[in-house]
């Protein structure tokens, strides 16, 4: 008997929930205990990795597992041929499971099979500690155990180092004089192993980068919506607690993650979002988003923005386009029959209809150029370029009838982008544009 366990030691809790009783008990029990688990249907063991579902000591310790697999409580799973199911109410069950994670640390969430087993551990935890001599400090290591680290920079092992313990030792040190961020630990006894943890680091700087947002400001819609919600610009101050990073080192790292970045938005992946008739807010939502993003230029083709019977909608678009961003942005469209359209002649007046609008347009804060093209370019994208990096969206509709139409978004990557629109800027040439005008 391990002389840490107070035999004496003997605990009670009861929980209604619903209509079962709970009841977990802890006490001492002699060894034959297992002696009497004589209705299993098979024995599973094996050795848990700190981060495993069924290791209740989760970082805290590693331990061996030693499952009884038995037959399942007729209560709260119906056997079947060939399948189990769950008997008792989802609800009471995960009420049941948190009783169950509060006394044990075990989340049968995830395994609610384990029910009716018998779960036997036998954990192993181990003391380590940064100290001032660039190494470590363990501590509860037993006798006549291997103690294996490995100290590792970045991804690379820097260090390889073995202790034989074969005394009782209060600290163990292992130094080096590499430097080094993690360290791998393996501990090994009677040829078994004991103890073990991956990637292991100490907390030595602390970096924050600390923002204070304002609340969103909101602006008042014709018809798209009743109002749109614009996230405002945050002050952000940056913090290093502890050791300071080398510039040298800082210049990689940064290097290092934009080139990463970039690489990363290259790689094709899933970015279609379909929009249904309605989800107004959603498309709403995803196109400003882009169009906050910092650029030093916005283009915006929509063959059918300035169509007069969803002009009004269109009103609404240029409210949130210019909220949203201060960089020029260049609308392409086309005008087909100036009846049932605005031309570059009359565009500038019927934006002076709007309440909102005329003031910026008259003090010339607008900061957009809208360009009239004698044929229209069917598919609707926003691009956006910022030094040598491009974006942009494709839209499946024109942007004043996003509420009424089923279409699809899609995310355009850099060279997608950048194709995309240096393809239509050599097309919008002097032959090819009617007119423009600059608000």
């Amino acid at each position: 008997m391990d002389n840490q366990i107070n035999a004496n030691r003997n605990l009670y809790k009861k929980e209604k929930i619903g209509y079962h009783n709970l009841i977990f008990e802890e006490k001492f029990v002699n060894d034959d205990f297992l002696e009497n688990i004589n209705d299993f249907i098979f024995i599973e063991k094996g050795f848990l990795v700190p981060e495993h579902e069924l290791n209740p000591y989760s970082h805290g310790a590693c331990t061996s597992l030693k499952r009884y697999v038995s037959t399942k409580p007729r209560k709260i799973i119906k056997t079947f041929d060939n399948k189990f199911e769950l008997k008792i109410a989802l609800k009471d069950l995960l009420s049941i499971n948190s009783f169950i994670k509060k006394y044990t640390g075990l989340n049968l969430n995830y395994n609610p099979i384990l029910y009716g087993d018998t779960l036997l551990y036998e954990h192993s935890n181990v003391h380590y500690q940064l100290n001032d001599n660039n190494g470590i400090t363990l501590s509860n290591v037993k006798e006549n155990s291997i103690v294996i680290v490995r100290f590792k920079n970045e991804r690379l092992i820097v260090s390889s180092e073995v202790k034989l313990i074969e005394k009782l030792t209060p600290k163990i040190e292992i130094n080096l004089t590499e430097e080094w961020q993690a360290f791998d630990i393996e501990i090994y006894r009677n040829n078994n192993l004991v103890y073990f943890n991956y990637d292991v680091s100490f907390m030595r700087r602390l970096h924050l980068n600390m923002s204070v947002s304002n609340r969103p400001k909101k602006i008042k819609l014709n018809q798209l919506d009743e109002f749109f919600e614009l996230k405002t610009s945050s002050n952000t101050q940056e913090t290093i607690i502890g050791e300071a990073i080398g510039e040298l080192e800082e210049l990689f790292v940064k290097s290092n993650y934009e080139m990463r970045k970039k690489l990363l938005e290259e790689q094709e992946k899933e970015n279609i979002t379909f929009i249904r008739p309605g989800e107004t807010k959603k498309s709403i939502k995803i196109i400003s988003e882009y169009i906050q993003q910092k650029q030093e230029e916005l283009w915006i083709f929509d063959p059918y923005f300035t169509d007069k019977n969803r002009f009004k909608k269109s009103l609404d678009w240029l409210r949130i386009i210019y909220q949203c961003s201060s960089y020029p942005k260049n609308i392409i469209f086309f005008c087909k029959n100036e009846d049932k359209a605005y031309n570059f002649n009359t565009i500038k007046e019927a934006i002076k209809q709007d309440t909102q609008l005329i003031e910026l347009v008259e003090n010339k804060l607008f900061n957009m150029n809208f360009i009239e093209i004698k044929s229209p370019i069917h598919d609707r994208f926003i691009i956006g370029k910022n030094e040598n990096s491009y974006s942009g969206l494709t839209i499946g509709t024109s942007l004043n009838s996003i509420d009424s139409n089923h279409f699809c978004i899609s995310v355009l990557n850099h060279s997608a982008a950048k194709k995309i629109l240096t393809e239509l800027t050599e097309y919008i040439n002097e032959s090819n544009i009617i007119g423009n005008c600059s608000l």
